[in-house]
């Protein structure tokens, strides 16, 4: 919406904008299954659950009984046979459930990434382009028309003297049902489409310590951690990252962020302020973010047995205490 309305409307009423896991270059979540490159990844499954599960009450135990779901094989073999219903009734998923829903909104669409397009508009509309004329012409507008020139656009709001910031996240486990399901992500959208370009490591993995930074020697844009490399970016010095921070999360210490870039007279940049330097750390907990400092590769693990069932006793224990109190 926003990079229809700068292309139709121009520039004359935009001061400052912040892209705050922003979806202009699309998400692999929506490409790759309209593709209909669709797998189910165990493996990441309880990440992803961990990930996305909101706090309440009850929330460390259901975790808990996810990974001893995880750690008996129940869970593998739950998603082993769920897979294979998906693959024995996938061509009447498609044209039963997804193609009516889902791939004949236009605004699905505009969340297909470049490298997805042209795949899955022959996957969903093959045989089917005279129905669906209209449609295609549609998003085949938005694509070449505005999602193809998205550098162009972004670029005019500084050729017109407004400033421009990103926010993106990353060490959240994507939704696990593509063919590849490895992306940094904010849950939803690949880091590396929210940023801009960032080049990522894969989940639970980094750079690697030999790894040299892509372009702009000359400063550093290498996250503590050796994930992100933000040097290739559209706009590297105007970008910022926020380590396991979910999509739609945001919390007060975000508002302020927000605040902060928005309000700046001049176009904000990551060297500007030491409480927002370009990468960031989310506490859920407190909803906080605070300057990244951690230089481990953050690594999701399980643990063993006698971990995933003594975590569950005591947190078990803790919620009958608080049961009892009221």
């Amino acid at each position: 919406m926003f990079l229809t309305y700068l292309k139709t409307f121009g520039y004359g009423d935009i001061s400052s904008v912040v892209l705050h896991s922003n979806g202009c270059l699309g998400a692999s979540c929506c490409g790759l299954p309209m593709s209909g490159k669709v797998d189910l990844h165990g493996e990441y499954l309880t990440q992803y659950l961990d990930n996305i599960l909101p706090t309440f009450d009850y929330r460390d135990l259901v975790v808990d009984l996810v990974k001893i779901l995880d750690k008996s094989y129940a869970l593998y073999y739950t998603v082993e046979a769920l897979e294979a219903f998906l693959m024995t009734y996938e061509q009447e998923i498609y044209e039963e459930v997804l193609v009516p829903t889902l791939a004949s909104s236009s605004g699905v669409w505009t969340l297909c990434p470049d490298e997805c397009f042209l795949d899955a508009k022959k996957h969903v509309f093959e045989g089917r382009e005279q129905e669906y004329k209209n449609l295609i012409s549609i998003i085949d507008d938005y694509h070449y028309n505005v999602q193809a020139h998205a550098k162009e656009i972004l670029d005019g709001i500084r050729e017109n003297g407004g400033n421009l910031s990103v926010v993106s996240k990353y060490n959240m486990q994507i939704i696990p049902l593509m063919t590849v399901a490895d992306f940094q992500s904010d849950l939803v959208i690949d880091t590396r489409y929210t940023s801009l370009g960032a080049t990522c490591a894969k989940i639970n993995e980094s750079l690697g310590d030999d790894y040299v930074q892509k372009k702009f020697p000359e400063k550093n844009f290498i996250s503590p951690d050796k994930v992100i490399d933000a040097s290739t970016c559209w706009y590297p010095e105007n970008t910022w990252f926020v380590r396991d921070m979910a999509h739609s999360d945001i919390g007060n210490d975000m508002l302020d962020l927000f605040a902060f870039l928005l309000t700046s007279d001049e176009q904000p940049t990551v060297f500007d302020s030491a409480k927002y330097p370009q990468f960031l750390q989310y506490d859920r907990q407190t909803r906080s973010i605070t300057p990244l400092v951690d230089s481990a590769t953050p690594v999701y693990k399980i643990g063993s047995w006698f971990k995933v069932l003594f975590d569950f006793c005591r947190h078990l224990v803790e919620l009958v205490i608080r049961l009892v109190k009221h």
